[in-house]
């Protein structure tokens, strides 16, 4: 836990010379990268992946317990054990496959929005 606050703060560290532009998805990913080079070279890559995976593999473990538990308390019927694994494959099926269709759309959307955008 403190080392997740130390990541967290090392992150906030470096975003604090950002300007707005950073919020542009293109914009954000060549600076935290450009950042992580800057600090630490080479191995800078490495280490931002690495706070990047650790950071939402925290997330999402949290996110699968909470539900796992809320769930199980709505139909104690059903093991804690087997809402975890079905919200994990349930997670995993959304994330590599998305619902059929609505990805594309909604990337479509979202590519469409940071064109007019000021920042980008």
């Amino acid at each position: 836990m403190a080392f997740l606050a130390l990541v967290y703060a090392f992150v906030a560290y470096m975003a604090r010379p950002a300007s707005a532009k950073s919020v542009c998805r293109k914009t954000a990913r060549r600076f935290w990268r450009k950042s992580a080079q800057y600090y630490f070279g080479t191995a800078g890559n490495v280490l931002l992946a690495v706070i990047v995976i650790l950071a939402r593999l925290s997330t999402s473990v949290g996110l699968i317990t909470a539900c796992g538990e809320y769930f199980h308390r709505l139909a104690p019927r059903v093991s804690y054990r087997a809402w975890v694994t079905v919200f994990t494959l349930v997670s995993l099926a959304l994330a590599n496959v998305g619902p059929v269709g609505h990805y594309q759309t909604f990337r479509a959307r979202a590519d469409a929005a940071l064109t007019r955008s000021p920042w980008c």
